[in-house]
């Protein structure tokens, strides 16, 4: 049973990280991410244009809903301290905590999940 995890967790991974890459390619690049279904986390460390460091981004308990086209979490914590105060403002109630998705990322997910 690992190993199905290990590889629909590699799938999902590389789908999602391409619509990342899509996202951001004017701002900075990935230089990692991760999935790990069994915990629902994701972990991204994107070089953003301009920084020295890259920044780190943590997804916590993350549900995909499929039916409402978005994903939704419990917590999203990063690499920097003013940016973890900002979002834990924007996010403060659960019903703000989820972002929509693209329809390919959809279809995928209808796909492996």
């Amino acid at each position: 049973m690992k190993f199905m995890y290990t590889f629909k967790d590699a799938l999902l991974a590389k789908a999602i990280r391409k619509i990342l890459e899509r996202k951001i390619r004017d701002y900075g690049r990935i230089e990692a991410f991760s999935l790990d279904s069994r915990r629902k986390q994701m972990t991204v460390s994107i070089l953003l244009d301009g920084e020295v460091n890259a920044l780190d981004v943590k997804i916590i308990r993350y549900q995909f809903d499929t039916t409402a086209d978005c994903v939704r979490f419990e917590k999203v914590s990063t690499s920097r301290i003013w940016l973890n105060r900002l979002l834990e403002k924007k996010f403060d109630h659960p019903k703000k905590r989820k972002v929509a998705l693209s329809p390919a990322l959809v279809k995928a997910l209808k796909f492996l999940l």
